[in-house]
């Protein structure tokens, strides 16, 4: 998988997974694994964390950048041009947000320059910041039941204990946050 980011965190917390593993042949299943949302979570957010930081830069480091790194990269103009936009922002934009983007008529004052100069630098940052191929580790699945027959059946199986225990653990989780607002009502 290319490009693992914040969606993908998103998008895989919640996720069942199952695992195929075969023979030599590739096309013999030998076993497999089902990994529950509460299995994988720690390897999820492993990976969340790992581009987490990356990320943050992203948000924050483009609001330093100020007019002046703008003129130093295409210098002091009162009016830019859009292939000086596209210079900055490469093909980022389509030929009509490019025009859509200009807030004088022949072109883009340097304000609007800076604040896509800002959007390219976010840009640039978060397409750096992904995770190419991220591996799950055999030692991972450690003491993972394997799966070798009745291979519908059994997943079925798992997935609706998996179900149950996470009903089981929303159940609790919101009988606690009764329990803390009743003390809070209590309390004042």
């Amino acid at each position: 998988m290319r490009d693992f980011g914040p969606e993908h965190v998103k998008k895989w917390e919640h996720k069942h997974w199952l695992f195929g593993f075969y023979a030599k042949d590739g096309v013999t299943l030998k076993y497999c694994l089902y990994g529950s949302p509460k299995m994988m979570g720690p390897w999820v957010k492993e990976k969340e964390e790992y581009i987490r930081v990356d990320f943050e830069l992203a948000k924050t480091v483009p609001a330093l950048i100020h007019l002046e790194l703008l003129y130093q990269l295409l210098g002091k103009k009162d009016v830019y041009s859009v292939e000086d936009a596209k210079l900055l922002h490469k093909r980022q934009y389509s030929a009509k947000q490019y025009l859509e983007q200009r807030d004088l008529p022949n072109g883009y004052s340097p304000n609007r320059m800076l604040e896509i100069l800002r959007e390219r630098c976010s840009y640039v940052i978060a397409r750096g910041s992904t995770l190419n191929n991220p591996h799950i580790p055999g030692s991972y699945f450690k003491g993972w039941e394997q799966i070798t027959e009745r291979h519908a059946e059994r997943l079925r199986e798992l997935v609706a204990q998996a179900l149950k225990e996470e009903a089981e653990d929303l159940k609790k989780a919101a009988q606690a946050a009764e329990e803390s607002a009743r003390k809070i009502d209590k309390a004042t």
